[in-house]
């Protein structure tokens, strides 16, 4: 029993090999049906034209059975002598096509060659045939020699070997031609082609409108851009007077490879101190690359500001009152690939302005006695970033009259006060407005503010005065030796801060800057390498400004 059973698995498995190795040799071993020509037109006339037709087996094995038959509207113009055949690997079979045009009342008529047959890969096959009895026009086209053996199939790969690459623009030329009819002796009627397209935004015509006499041709330029990566593939057609199915009509096919590479370089730069931001480049079309997965890096250059936005957008500007020269280094990388571009910014010194600064005494509203003669005008003295002589000049202005004096090329940051006297009556006193400029030799800045005082009638007795009640200040001992207590009230919340300054207006030190809730505090001044002489005090809260003069003695 088991014996049986044996044999019959034997059996089977021997049926199954048998089968498999038949149905690969039928896979292997198949007909390849073709046929030439794969389209038909002539003209027409009353004597029949004899048209050979050749079928052939171009596959590997086994025969070709095929089979024609002729679907026409119009009957008795067309006519076949084979209707079917056997072709043997590597032979060929031939039909002949009859046209005649005999009585036929049309001027151009149609058919097709229907094939039939057991090639796989084609089991249908159809060859288009069209005749006329008028002189009609044809259009026909010649392309560069880049044929891959396919039908109606051009590849640009072959006519640019050295590759298609993604963003690049590729040109070429085809020939369209209207061939003169050898049919007819008055020759063949003009071609007017309407529009001549591709089915994809890929492939663009120049000029897409024109017309061809008979015996005629026309240069037709090709422009490409590289907008896809791998294969593009257009079917390329024209809309003309030309009788179907002879319109023209082909493929234009093209590999397109990625890229990664230098487009352009970025300029070299000349640009003044404290220019403002400007862009660059777009770093996108400096390296290109198919991917668009691009980092870019840029090595810190001296004196400049650098800024990369994520669509490739390079901006830089010069540090504040920085010049010289600097190399910038900006790099791409992607995967394993970096491509590298230098260029060079020169940053022109420009000169600059001298830096704001403030009025210190007399104080803003404060009041001005005639017995106070000794005390200054005092002001701060203006930074010039680039290290000018810098003058001043002090304008006092009495309120009353809107007319004031102008004193000019000061040195120092402080001027007598008894220069009241040159613009005001001592004796009635009133108000006065005064403000500096500070000058180099390109430029001018006022002063933050423009105070105004009193000027108290040289009657009046001097009184005690506090700018503001929000803010009441008290030092002592005042003149000092080692230490000076500060005694500072505030009656709300607010950001406090005490300056020291010289008599030149220099700042001396910042004893305290910060928030403090309302109420007393106490401060020191304990100077340490600080000479002897007079010095301010400034104690700034809410607006309000107090300026104590005070006196350390060694």
């Amino acid at each position: 029993m088991l014996k049986n059973h044996h044999h019959r698995f034997l059996l089977i498995s021997g049926l199954t090999v048998i089968f498999l190795l038949f149905f690969l040799s039928s896979l292997i071993a198949r007909p390849d049906f073709n046929v030439n020509p794969k389209e038909i037109e002539r003209g027409l006339s009353v004597s029949a034209r004899r048209i050979p037709l050749y079928i052939t087996n171009n596959g590997d094995g086994e025969d070709l059975e095929w089979e024609l038959e002729i679907e026409a509207e119009v009957d008795g113009w067309i006519s076949i002598s084979n209707e079917g055949g056997t072709v043997r690997r590597g032979e060929r079979d031939s039909s002949v096509v009859w046209l005649n045009g005999g009585n036929l009342e049309e001027e151009h008529v149609y058919a097709f060659l229907n094939f039939t047959s057991n090639d796989p890969t084609r089991d249908e096959f159809t060859v288009p045939v069209a005749a006329h009895t008028v002189a009609y026009p044809r259009i026909e086209y010649v392309l560069p020699d880049a044929w891959n053996g396919g039908w109606r199939l051009f590849d640009m790969n072959l006519v640019f070997p050295n590759g298609i690459f993604w963003s690049d623009d590729y040109s070429f030329e085809i020939t369209v031609y209207n061939p003169h009819w050898r049919d007819y002796h008055d020759g063949g009627a003009t071609v007017e082609v309407e529009d001549m397209i591709s089915n994809n935004g890929y492939f663009q015509f120049d000029p897409t409108e024109y017309s061809m006499n008979h015996n005629s041709s026309r240069r037709v330029t090709v422009t490409f851009t590289a907008e896809q990566i791998g294969q593009n593939t257009a079917e390329i057609t024209s809309v003309s007077n030309v009788w179907d199915p002879k319109e023209l009509f082909f493929r234009i096919s093209a590999v397109v490879s990625p890229v990664f590479r230098m487009g352009t370089q970025i300029p070299d730069f000349e640009i003044d101190e404290d220019s403002d931001e400007f862009l660059v480049a777009d770093l996108d079309t400096i390296f290109v690359s198919s991917s668009g997965d691009v980092d870019y890096q840029v090595l810190i250059s001296e004196g400049l500001v650098i800024r990369i936005e994520r669509n490739g957008e390079f901006y830089l500007h010069p540090r504040p009152d920085w010049n010289g020269v600097s190399e910038v280094h900006v790099t791409a990388s992607i995967a394993d690939s970096t491509l590298t571009d230098t260029f060079t910014v020169w940053v022109n010194p420009f000169p600059d302005p001298p830096d704001s600064f403030s009025l210190l005494i007399p104080a803003d509203s404060a009041t001005v006695h005639p017995s106070e003669f000794d005390t200054l005008f005092i002001w701060e003295s203006a930074y010039d970033p680039d290290g000018d002589t810098v003058t001043y000049d002090i304008t006092i202005t009495p309120v009353e009259m809107g007319l004031g004096i102008t004193w000019e090329n000061l040195i120092d940051t402080s001027m007598s006060t008894d220069i009241i006297g040159d613009v005001m009556n001592l004796e009635a006193g009133g108000m006065f407005s005064w403000y500096v400029v500070v000058h180099d030799d390109m430029h001018e800045v006022a002063s933050r503010l423009t105070f105004t005082n009193y000027l108290a009638p040289a009657s009046m007795k001097k009184l005690n005065y506090s700018p503001s009640d929000h803010l009441l200040v008290t030092v002592f001992p005042n003149p000092f030796n080692s230490s000076l207590n500060i005694s500072v009230y505030l009656e709300s919340p607010d950001r406090l801060r005490l300056s020291v300054y010289n008599m030149n207006g220099r700042l001396v030190t910042v004893l305290n800057e910060g928030n403090y809730r309302s109420g007393d505090y106490d401060f020191s001044w304990n100077p340490l390498n600080v000479a002897s002489g007079k010095y301010l005090l400034r104690v700034d809260a809410s607006g309000s400004c107090e300026i104590i003069p005070i006196i350390l003695i060694r």
